[in-house]
């Protein structure tokens, strides 16, 4: 029995773990589009990725940084139907 509890205490924390990582993530695509852009722009100017043109077009124009924030904008809702999860199984747990 109480091995079992346990197991679902390290379930839920990693639940919760995945969760703020959803939400930073998504705060980070929200607040920062820009710093994201430069930074992909950074990593694909060098090498193969670099020479490009489209991806490089791609990454400059304002199509990225919208679609940037709508990853935010899917992690927020990924975390609160995981948050909604997370309390119907706390709620419903069959009991012994």
């Amino acid at each position: 029995m109480v091995v079992s509890d346990m197991i679902v205490v390290v379930k839920r924390a990693g639940m919760i773990m995945y969760i703020l990582a959803l939400l930073a993530f998504g705060t980070y695509c929200l607040m920062r589009p820009e710093k994201l852009r430069d930074s992909a722009i950074k990593s694909t100017s060098r090498g193969l990725t670099g020479k490009i043109r489209p991806l490089a077009e791609y990454l400059r124009s304002d199509a990225y940084l919208r679609d940037v924030r709508m990853i935010g904008l899917g992690c927020y809702l990924m975390a609160i139907a995981l948050v909604y999860a997370l309390y119907d199984a706390a709620h419903n747990v069959p009991r012994p």
